[in-house]
């Protein structure tokens, strides 16, 4: 189904916007327009709720606690995963 983004969209943006038929698109293509779409948010527009601000801080936490591993031993444990 071909989705028009540009609908009720401000004059500036009908410049940068087409229509986009999403089914058509291949893997990498939808992947590349997610980044794209991903680069364009402003980080003020996005907002974490509490849970994810205390999740982060947690993760932080932990990461300054056991410092971490050297990039060595992650990809070791990587490759010991693939096998």
């Amino acid at each position: 189904m071909a989705r028009d983004l540009t609908a009720g969209a401000p004059a500036p943006i009908l410049t940068y916007m087409r229509t986009i038929v999403i089914e058509d698109l291949t893997a990498d293509e939808k992947l590349e327009l997610i980044g794209e779409l991903w680069e364009s948010l402003d980080q003020r527009d996005v907002s974490l709720t509490a849970s994810q601000k205390e999740e982060i801080d947690r993760r932080l936490d932990s990461a300054d606690a056991d410092g971490g591993s050297c990039w060595e031993d992650v990809e070791r444990r990587l490759e010991q995963r693939l096998r």
